[in-house]
């Protein structure tokens, strides 16, 4: 190589001018600069808590949306929910209080699927053996030869 390295191009001595850097900015610019508002941290409006919020509340807020009727009252106990109350929702469409509310629910819809699907069992024919797939083995006289 003849002194000139591939891809790199030589510098100039003295044509390079600085820019400014922020450390010569006076402190009142940079704030300036700035858009974040500092102060107290607002709560959330009382639409987006879970549980909802009165009635005119939520149509004030959303253009007339009121809050849905399954929201209003607990399903099991009956106690009122609202802004600021936890409220524990089950497929979508039962509301209730507190976890101890809904897991009794919960746990009579399962008792009632469980009972529904015994019984469905229970009730359902037994199938003669006249197709010859009969294996309840009562018929222990009958021999069979697998060739």
């Amino acid at each position: 190589m003849s002194g000139k390295m591939l891809g790199k191009r030589q510098r100039s001595q003295g044509t390079m001018h600085r820019t400014t850097s922020m450390a010569s900015v006076p402190a009142a610019a940079k704030q300036g600069r700035r858009h974040v508002v500092e102060g107290p941290p607002r709560a959330p409006p009382a639409s987006l808590l879970a549980g909802g919020g009165p009635a005119t509340a939520a149509a004030a807020d959303h253009g007339g949306v009121e809050t849905a009727a399954f929201l209003k009252n607990c399903a099991l106990c009956g106690r009122d929910l609202g802004p600021g109350k936890d409220t524990y929702i089950y497929r979508g469409e039962v509301a209730f209080c507190s976890k101890e509310c809904r897991e009794c629910v919960i746990e009579y819809y399962e008792r009632k699927e469980r009972n529904c699907s015994l019984t469905s069992i229970k009730d359902t024919p037994a199938v003669s053996g006249a197709s010859g797939s009969d294996q309840s083995g009562a018929s222990g006289s009958e021999t069979v030869a697998a060739a």
